[in-house]
């Protein structure tokens, strides 16, 4: 029974993967928040109809009081004349970065310490307005300032692990180097005089 699990252990952080909708309770969560003051709510699942709970009722049986992600796209929510974005907690914002900072280090290993600056990097880059806009993660528009930032820390981790055989300019900021070596989708327009489509 996830209820009583709730009152026994008294977590701080829910995570929904399970793809049942509705499987977050209005008694769960404010079972939660009753013993947590900012609980964490997070209702991954995919898509948006099978989410384990809405944001907006989330926010209503926490009182306003949870921090909220979730894994699909959902329109702000007002709630007591505030509105809060609900930001997605997307792996997007992790494995792009992870495995460009793992080839551009020329990692022999992916180390727990690679893994551990993604989220690091990840929490530093959200910016105290997203927070007050009710984000937990950056906004999604931002992927990618956060990718370099991601993926130096991966590289200056790799290097401290010793696991990294590139090596890396020492006039060059890092970030500035991550950017240079970004592919960026630059598509030429085609001129209809030419007889293209």
């Amino acid at each position: 029974d996830p209820g009583a699990a709730v009152a026994a252990f008294r977590p701080t952080v829910l995570i929904g993967t399970s793809g049942q909708k509705g499987s977050f309770t209005e008694a769960l969560v404010r079972s939660m928040t009753a013993s947590a003051e900012r609980p964490i709510v997070m209702p991954l699942s995919n898509p948006t109809a099978n989410a384990e709970a809405t944001p907006a009722q989330i926010l209503e049986w926490s009182e306003g009081r949870a921090l909220i992600a979730t894994g699909s796209p959902f329109a702000p929510v007002s709630h007591e004349g505030r509105t809060m974005e609900i930001g997605q907690g997307n792996n997007v914002f992790i494995f792009p970065g992870l495995g460009m900072g793992a080839s551009l280090a020329e990692a022999s290993e992916v180390t727990d310490n690679m893994i551990t600056a993604t989220a690091k990097a990840l929490a530093a880059a959200v910016l105290p307005a997203e927070l007050e806009r009710g984000l937990l993660y950056p906004a999604v528009e931002r992927l990618r300032e956060v990718t370099v930032e991601v993926t130096s820390a991966v590289i200056e981790q790799a290097l401290e692990d010793g696991v990294a055989e590139a090596g890396f300019r020492a006039d060059k900021p890092l970030t500035e180097q991550v950017r240079d070596a970004m592919w960026t989708p630059d598509y030429p327009s085609c001129d209809p005089s030419l007889g293209g489509a």
